[in-house]
Formats: structure tokens, sequence, C-alpha cells
């Protein structure tokens, strides 16, 4: 059995992953997809919930995934 996707953030582990052929999803990916199946309400918590885990992400990206999210920022 072939893996076709891996889950990485890292982005020198992604780099190599990708060299591999393998398809990355990342974190965010992960949680978009999710609220497009119907698996979570919104984003915007979780997305929350990691940073006050120590989960990076710039404040442009945040207001970026929202946008995609259909989540308006406040």
């Amino acid at each position: 059995m072939r893996t076709e996707t891996i889950v990485l953030d890292d982005l020198p582990a992604r780099r190599t992953a990708h060299a591999a052929g393998l398809n990355v999803i990342g974190t965010i990916g992960i949680l978009l997809a999710a609220k497009r199946r119907g698996f979570i309400g919104n984003v915007r918590s979780e997305l929350d919930n990691l940073i006050q885990a120590s989960f990076f992400i710039s404040p442009d990206l945040y207001a970026e995934v929202l946008a995609v999210a259909g989540e308006a920022t406040r």
C-alpha cells in the first residue's frame, strides 16, 4: 500500500514530501475540509484553540483562512 497524502505543517518537511511525490495537507487544510464536510461548525474557534496551544499562523493567513471558510473576520 502506497501513501498518497501526508499531514505536515513544517515547511522543510512539506518540501521533502512534495519532492517525493506525496500530496501534502496541513492542519489548516484539514480544518477547512472538516468544515466543508460538516464535521465542525466553524474554523475560527478551532484555529483560536490551536493558537492558544502555540500553533503559529500569521494574521494575514488567519484572515485568508477565515475568508475561504466563509467566516468574516472580527
